[in-house]
């Protein structure tokens, strides 16, 4: 079984590892890949065979279009069959949580902040489980390749209007495909994501 473990605060890293490590003693991993800052790109994807995805989401623009790309590009062309954790903090607003909790392959949203025997817990219940799939009337409905440019172009500061003249769209298309994104992520608007958040990370205790 192969993992890959993505997150920014070390501490949690250390912790995950440790209870990869427990699993370990009783059945076989056959490697843990960390990253720190990003989810894993298709040329990561196109030579390792990934059994299970643990990866952060934290409220930065940055960050959401990362993992939504992930998921939009390479997750279902790449590891199709593959289950994913998603480590998030206290302070991430609720509609993302709920729709990243429905999203296919997803098996858990877990908190940053919460206690080890939770997420021991949610761990091994993943790592032994062979169905990772929700039921197909509770998924979320995916962004579409359109949704998410115009989104992650919007989150890099670009206006609407700049993003329908370079893609020679008209700017109610723009605007059709900003509105049908953010409906799908139960978000009313952007201005959430723009904001620095005032809680700090620490590791689940």
């Amino acid at each position: 079984m192969n993992i890959f473990l993505q997150h920014s605060c070390v501490g949690t890293r250390a912790g995950l590892r440790l209870l990869l490590g427990e699993w370990q003693h009783h059945n076989q991993i056959c490697k843990v890949i960390e990253s720190g800052n990003r989810p894993p790109t298709g040329e990561v994807l196109r030579y390792l065979k990934i059994d299970l995805f643990i990866l952060e989401l934290h409220a930065n623009a940055r960050n959401l279009s990362e993992l939504l790309r992930f998921f939009v590009d390479e997750l279902h062309r790449f590891s199709p069959k593959s289950k994913v954790i998603i480590m998030v903090p206290k302070y991430l607003t609720a509609p993302l949580i709920t729709y990243f909790s429905r999203v296919k392959n997803v098996y858990a949203v877990l908190d940053n902040a919460a206690p080890l025997d939770t997420v021991r817990s949610h761990l091994m219940a993943c790592l032994q489980c062979s169905d990772n799939m929700a039921s197909s009337s509770s998924l979320a409905s995916p962004l579409s390749p359109q949704e998410l440019n115009v989104l992650d172009s919007l989150l890099k500061g670009v206006s609407a209007l700049d993003i329908a003249k370079k893609r020679r769209v008209h700017y109610k298309t723009v605007s059709s495909q900003k509105r049908s994104a953010l409906h799908k992520l139960g978000l009313p608007s952007l201005n959430f994501l723009l904001k620095k958040p005032d809680s700090k990370m620490r590791p689940f205790s």
